[in-house]
């Protein structure tokens, strides 16, 4: 047992962070009293953690590598979900609740085939002239629909088929 020289509440040893400074080998306060004073000095001064921060990524880049993965495998749905949510705001200006609820509105289909997705998500289909949202639609119909969006390749294509057709 050791007094928290913060708290002065008596705890078992393992509630002390390591110090090899001190005479037993443990730190003067609690990791709770410790963790507590830091994160209000993180907040009193901002740029002085950040620069801080900054400073122990530089000096140990191998360990920020490391914590970086882990924390990617431990994070990736959410990470993976916040990404989503950026890019239909800056891509076609809505939220990821408003693709849900579009989503809801196609009962979960694609607009044009009525199929369920597949693996990945549907795709957003948009007016590209104005931006404006149409519909969620499946790789499949996407790919379709941009190709007949394109009249200049349709009037080619089907003056080819004409032409080479029996």
């Amino acid at each position: 047992m050791k007094t928290c020289t913060k708290c002065d509440v008596d705890k078992p040893l393992d509630e002390f962070g390591r110090d090899k400074k001190s005479p037993d080998g443990r730190a003067w306060r609690c990791k709770a009293c410790a963790s507590a004073e830091f994160r209000a000095w993180r907040a009193a001064n901002p740029e002085a953690a950040k620069a801080a921060a900054r400073r122990w990524q530089d000096a140990h880049p191998e360990r920020k590598a490391a914590y970086d993965r882990r924390h990617y495998r431990k994070h990736h749905d959410k990470i993976r979900d916040a990404a989503f949510e950026q890019r239909l705001i800056a891509r076609y200006g809505i939220t990821q609740a408003e693709y849900d609820e579009l989503l809801a509105r196609q009962d979960g289909l694609c607009a044009i085939c009525r199929r369920p997705p597949g693996a990945k998500r549907l795709h957003v289909d948009h007016e590209h002239g104005t931006g404006v949202v149409r519909g969620l639609l499946c790789v499949s119909c996407n790919m379709k629909l941009g190709v007949l969006e394109k009249r200049e390749w349709r009037g080619s294509a089907e003056a080819y088929l004409s032409v080479h057709s029996q």
